[in-house]
């Protein structure tokens, strides 16, 4: 085990493969004179570089399987001795801590494995909750070059080292969307004429790359590419961190349940799978007159209605894995903002042309 532990691990598991665990057996034995309060000099140090994230879960699931909580020792406050049950469980918890505080990809796919293994169904939202500290622990740590701090003067804002980073300079970029369509010069009407998702990815793309500030590219070849590709991906100058914007027409026959089930189907599953591409945007675009069904309560939701609950799903998707992503749902609202003068007049004269034949 010290030596190498991979090798020691195999060994481990083929050792107690055929042993049936107890309170006091064989594999308490071993996780005590390993991993114990005892095991200063003979025992394993988890910290070196060999225990990676991926041999610290089968370890730690062999210590839950044969140092099984449900037979650990009830002590009542004073003295007592330590005894071979005692130091197994405390190496069950020097094992699990070990894992707990790896960090990186591999250690995000660690704990989400945890997180659907029933052995750990009694502390699943702990692992939750530390694995979405860690990961806010190292955006922080993240450090930035001389030519960094110099664009950062220059535009305001650094390019993309982290997922968070990601997550928010493409929300940044959405929200300017949003501003651009209650602007006089706007082209909401231009947009609520088109029809074909391929081109209404082309526009917003083109969006986006204007106002990259050298922070991010625009993969064209995603937008337009013989349809194959549906997404419009921001990819990073600094890192291979990537965002992706699923676009939706809301216009089109589509039910809500359909659009939520495209959340994990199409973005997540389809498109956030590679390791620097976890932040995510499913945008939908409507011209106002469309309605949903509930797919849970059947009441009926516009635009905004639709969204809150397609952000009810990322929230819960995030949850379900544990936090190593980040999803937003947004609404394009294209409805014609504020009747025109000749529409406000006309409709005058109707109301007035009502009230004369009343």
């Amino acid at each position: 085990m010290r030596l190498d532990p991979k090798a020691g691990v195999n060994a481990l598991e083929e050792l107690l493969a055929p042993i049936t665990p107890t309170k006091f057996g064989e594999g308490a034995v071993w996780f005590s004179s390993l991993f114990g309060h005892h095991a200063d000099d003979a025992g394993v140090a988890l910290s070196r570089d060999g225990f990676t994230p991926e041999l610290l879960l089968r370890l730690t699931r062999l210590a839950y399987q044969h140092v099984e909580r449900s037979q650990d020792m009830e002590r009542r406050e004073g003295t007592y001795t330590p005894n071979t049950r005692d130091d197994a469980e405390h190496g069950r918890n020097a094992v699990l801590s070990a894992l707990l505080a790896t960090t990186g990809q591999a250690g995000w796919d660690v704990k989400l494995a945890m997180m659907s293994d029933p052995l750990f169904d009694h502390f699943k939202d702990r692992i939750a909750a530390i694995a979405r500290q860690r990961a806010a622990e190292e955006a922080d740590a993240a450090a930035f070059d001389e030519s960094q701090i110099v664009a950062l003067e220059q535009y305001r804002e650094l390019a993309p080292r982290t997922r968070n980073d990601m997550f928010s300079i493409m929300v940044d970029r959405l929200d300017d969307l949003d501003d651009l369509l209650m602007q006089d010069e706007s082209p909401r009407a231009s947009w609520a004429g088109i029809g074909d998702e391929a081109i209404m990815r082309q526009v917003i793309a083109l969006q986006l790359r204007q106002h990259a500030n050298g922070r991010y590219r625009i993969n064209q070849e995603a937008v337009t590419a013989d349809g194959k590709e549906t997404d419009i991906r921001m990819a990073s100058v600094a890192s291979d961190q990537e965002a992706v914007i699923e676009l939706k027409l809301g216009d089109k026959k589509r039910s809500a349940a359909e659009l939520r089930a495209g959340i994990k189907d199409q973005l997540v599953t389809k498109y956030m799978a590679p390791d620097g591409r976890r932040a995510g945007c499913f945008m939908v675009t409507s011209q106002g007159a469309r309605r949903w069904e509930h797919p849970d309560t059947k009441a009926t939701l516009d635009l905004a209605g639709l969204v809150e609950m397609l952000n009810e799903e990322c929230a819960r998707l995030e949850l379900e894995m544990g936090g190593s992503v980040r999803l937003l749902a947004r609404g394009l609202d294209l409805s014609p903002r504020l009747l025109t003068e000749k529409a406000k007049a006309e409709g005058a004269g109707d109301n007035e042309a009502g009230a004369a034949a009343t």
